[in-house]
């Protein structure tokens, strides 16, 4: 049976498609995941994100620091990638060659763990043996690399 959640802030629940609200006997569990690369308290001083909104939301606050401030869980994350690439696309690539994980540990990712992710899929698909040798190779510019080294 579907239920839907009417209001947040109150215990009321109601099948989809009834009109009618019922009490639920069990206590009600909500829990809100929301995430944001903004200072939503900046946002708020400037009126453009609700006051009252934060508030509901903010129950528990979360900071991961950006990719690009991870250190050694970058490799780590990327040969996650690895492993469950290889394991979809049935490729038997292992790991990544020293030049290949010297370079995730080095360059400054200036976006979210997609820019992590993609350039590993790519590595998986296109690398023929157990290592990937290079990450230029599949959209990490050394270019980029030397650029964003500082």
């Amino acid at each position: 049976m579907l239920k839907q959640i009417s209001y947040p802030s109150t215990n009321q629940i109601k099948t989809l498609g009834e009109s009618c609200k019922e009490f639920s006997a069990a206590r009600l569990v909500r829990i809100v995941l929301a995430a944001t690369n903004r200072d939503l308290r900046s946002r708020i001083a400037e009126g453009h994100f609700r006051e009252d909104l934060f508030y509901r939301l903010n129950v528990i606050e979360v900071k991961l620091p950006p990719l690009r401030a991870r250190g050694e869980d970058v490799l780590l994350m990327a040969e996650y990638f690895l492993a469950r690439f290889a394991r979809q696309s049935s490729k038997p690539v292992k790991s990544f060659n020293e030049e290949a994980a010297a370079m995730l540990l080095q360059y400054t990712f200036p976006g979210n763990v997609r820019e992590l992710e993609n350039p590993v899929q790519r590595a998986v698909m296109l690398t023929e043996g157990d290592l990937i040798q290079k990450m230029q190779q599949h959209g990490l510019k050394w270019e980029d690399f030397l650029a964003r080294k500082s």
